[in-house]
């Protein structure tokens, strides 16, 4: 799949929607590379090999099957009068290390491991300053300061 700047997927997209009545079907847009071929500056985006494309489409679904979830485990610290046992959930975070490796997984979160907690809160970071991009402007509308979301994203991004 090649590198497209979100302003060159931008006017693609657009320039379809206009010959189609405002409209993006993506079905329809994906017919239409598919017919034009490489001619089509969205072309290279895609894969056209239907084996490795159907392996890409099972690896998506199966990130989607543990998409969300959590871990549950135990941690057992030694206190002054004797274990003490502490029950943790904890979500589970798509791992880059994985995805550069094997095309992307989950790992479970280990509190006790300072590079998935750097992770954690690198990934806490990204999606609250993607939610902020998106639905930051609705907070001053409403009464609610976005400053406290802001110091949030910059101390999980000094992690």
């Amino acid at each position: 799949m090649a590198k497209y700047t979100t302003a060159d997927r931008q006017e693609i997209v657009e320039e379809f929607s206009i010959r189609h009545n405002g409209l993006f079907d993506a079905a329809l847009f994906l017919a239409e590379v598919r017919a034009i071929g490489p001619n089509h500056r969205a072309h290279a985006w895609f894969t056209w090999d239907d084996e490795e494309a159907a392996h890409e489409h099972r690896l998506w679904q199966s990130r989607q099957f543990a998409h969300g979830l959590k871990v549950h485990f135990e941690v057992v610290t030694v206190g002054r009068t004797g274990p003490i046992t502490v029950n943790v959930s904890a979500p589970m975070v798509i791992s880059p290390m994985a995805t550069r490796v094997v095309g992307g997984g989950y790992v479970l979160t280990d509190p006790g491991n300072e590079e998935h907690m750097r992770e954690l809160a690198h990934q806490a970071a990204t999606a609250l300053r993607a939610w902020l991009n998106r639905y930051g402007a609705t907070l001053p509308v409403n009464g609610v300061s976005s400053t406290p979301f802001v110091n949030a994203v910059n101390v999980l991004e000094r992690v």
